[in-house]
Order: structure tokens, then C-alpha cells, then sequence
């Protein structure tokens, strides 16, 4: 009886140990514990003048709630860190504890523009949008 609980006690703190690994090295949860999402903005960085340009901000709950599930909560698709070119459009999260900075990536197709990856460089990942969300992401950013 004694051997059972203890077995089921260490099965527990490893499954525990394990999902919160997971968590932290395959999914991206940032924004559970950062708090209150305040703003989202779009920053263009002019590669001539090595400036930063703000082209949209949103405040919007929707907007803020479609932009959250989109960049948040996904699969890391680099399990060993991406270590490529940045993108010069980025997306910044401003939390009440801290700023989220996703780099965005876009190809042309047919001459129709699609966002196809971010990356997150703080952790090294990277997360694909599904048609859906790069279309969202369109409407949200053209």
C-alpha cells in the first residue's frame, strides 16, 4: 500500500515536472503571466535611417484578443532555436509586466502578399500561422 502511494506520488511530480518543461521549452505561454495586455504594436524598422516606425497600434479588446491567439499558445517549430535572419516588421506586446517582441515574416505569391512565421528571439522560436490567421493578420496589418 505504502509502495503504491509512493509510486503515485512520484509518477505525479514527474508528469508535473515534465508538462512544465514542455511548457517552457515547446510552447510559447508568456503572455499567462505578464499580466494585463495593454497595447499591441506594429514597428517598421527603416533600414536607411536605423529607425523604428510604429504603423499601427491596437487597443481594441478584440483586436488585442485576435492578435493574442494568434502569436500565443503555439507549437515551437525549432526545437534547437532559430537562429535566422530577422525581419524588419516586428510585432510588441506591452503587457502590465513586460514587452513581447515577435519578428514577422511575409512572402509574395502571385503578387498576393501572406504572413507565413514569427519568431519570438527572446526564446529562439518560431511559429507558423495557419491561412486563417495570416489572413486575419492581413486584415489587421496590410
Amino acid at each position: 500500500m505504502i509502495r503504491k502511494r509512493y509510486f503515485i506520488a512520484t509518477l505525479i511530480v514527474v508528469v508535473v515536472f515534465l508538462v512544465i518543461f514542455a511548457g517552457l521549452t515547446f510552447f510559447n505561454f508568456d503572455h499567462l503571466t505578464s499580466g494585463e495586455l495593454e497595447k499591441v504594436e506594429v514597428i517598421l524598422k527603416d533600414t536607411n535611417t536605423n529607425t523604428l516606425n510604429t504603423r499601427v497600434t491596437f487597443t481594441d479588446p478584440q483586436d488585442l484578443k485576435d492578435l493574442t491567439s494568434i502569436f500565443f499558445g503555439k507549437f515551437n517549430e525549432s526545437i534547437f532555436g532559430d537562429t535566422a535572419d530577422d525581419s524588419l516588421l516586428s510585432v510588441v506586446f506591452t503587457f502590465e509586466k513586460k514587452d513581447v517582441e515577435f519578428k514577422v515574416f511575409s512572402s509574395t505569391e502571385a503578387g498576393q502578399k501572406k504572413y507565413t512565421y514569427s519568431k519570438y528571439p527572446d526564446r529562439r522560436m518560431r511559429f507558423s500561422f495557419s491561412s486563417n490567421q495570416g489572413k486575419r493578420l492581413l486584415e489587421l496589418i496590410p
